[in-house]
């Protein structure tokens, strides 16, 4: 067997246990982050909007009924 193989093996099976250990560990919801998220995203959703908007010329009725 070549060793880089046995090696690329060994780096797989590791990793994969690592993610299965990330995923089974318990941790702590973060609640305090929320609200400054949704404040990001909604200035990027309007930035992305008005800039769509000034690009095509208007928003179509069918545009705000999906």
């Amino acid at each position: 067997m070549d060793a880089s193989l046995l090696l690329n093996a060994l780096i797989g099976v590791a990793v994969v246990g690592l993610l299965l250990y990330r995923q089974l560990v318990s941790r702590k919801v973060k609640t305090d982050g929320g609200g400054r998220m949704m404040l990001i995203l909604g200035v990027i959703g309007i930035v992305q909007l008005t800039e769509f908007v000034e690009n095509s010329g208007s928003i179509g009725v069918s545009a705000w009924a999906h």
